[in-house]
């Protein structure tokens, strides 16, 4: 299963019918792949990659620029469990592919197996209601009956992971008595007349372990059906799709002028560059006020 951003380089046609063809291509399985929108939270995985764009705030920070390869290289080298490399891609065997129908609208993509392996399923939401199929005619006509060849990239100059990177399993314990000192949590054990030697987290799932908790008790709904059901009655006439939005379509509406464009662009990007002069959202506007003038 594979998550991302909603951007475009990811969520386009080409993309998700390669997908279909990365099982023989490369002995890879993928069955899902979900859209999230930019800046929310997918997985911890964030959390790594956030830590490239803190490396090249510090390697400029340092006096440095980010001109070359060389330069991203040395910039994140040190990272835990990254690997860098230079791809080089062999674009001459690109054929054209078609779109998908309100591809826009399908924030879930499922490659099934079994008995529907080779077809598509898109979802507008992930697993509920009843997705939209590409068959496997469908996919050759987005192809325009063209064969779709492996892509043949060569890495070069790819460098080794210095160390692993290493994830913290979260603590099953609960939290009652995660957030206990050791001396508490010793007492209270002595007080169970149990064993109250070792480390932290040892006392701390012995006593977990020889407390009882009170369930939770969640009345609002009895059972899974009782959600489906609140779901589908509100769900059904389809509001929050994006397919029945009315504003912020592609294509409609009218549009802000390129110089405008443009000139935005560089306001946000200003404060990225050197923090003090980031423009608050007063400065924006007296500037492109000034710019209309």
């Amino acid at each position: 299963m594979i998550f991302s951003d909603n951007g475009g380089h990811y969520h386009n046609s080409e993309l998700m019918v390669i997908v279909s063809y990365w099982k023989k291509w490369y002995k890879l399985n993928v069955t899902k792949w979900q859209f999230l929108e930019p800046g929310e939270a997918k997985t911890i995985v964030d959390s790594h990659n956030a830590k490239l764009s803190h490396g090249f705030t510090q390697y400029i920070k340092l006096g440095n620029s980010i001109s070359t390869g060389e330069d991203i290289v040395n910039a994140n080298k040190v990272l835990a469990g990254t690997k860098l490399a230079k791809l080089i891609t062999d674009r001459s065997k690109k054929i054209s592919v078609g779109t998908i129908p309100g591809i826009s609208n399908y924030f879930t993509f499922m490659w099934p197996t079994g008995e529907k392996e080779g077809i598509i399923e898109a979802y507008e939401i992930p697993n509920y209601g009843k997705p939209k199929t590409y068959s496997v005619s469908d996919i050759k006509k987005l192809l325009k009956n063209n064969n779709i060849n492996q892509p043949n990239s060569i890495a070069i100059d790819q460098t080794s992971a210095r160390l692993e990177w290493k994830m913290n399993i979260p603590s099953q314990i609960n939290p009652s008595i995660q957030t206990l000192t050791a001396s508490v949590v010793r007492s209270q054990l002595q007080e169970k007349n149990l064993n109250s030697s070792g480390d932290k987290s040892v006392i701390k799932q012995r006593l977990d372990q020889f407390t009882n908790f009170e369930p939770i008790n969640i009345t609002l709904f009895s059972n899974d059906n009782d959600l489906k059901n609140l779901l589908h009655k509100n769900l059904v006439p389809g509001f929050a799709l994006k397919s029945k939005q009315k504003f912020g379509k592609k294509d409609g509406g009218r549009r802000l002028n390129l110089n405008v464009i443009e000139k935005l662009k560089e306001m946000f990007l200003a404060g990225n560059i050197e923090k003090s002069n980031k423009f608050s959202p007063e400065d924006m506007l007296r500037n492109m006020l000034k710019t209309m003038k």
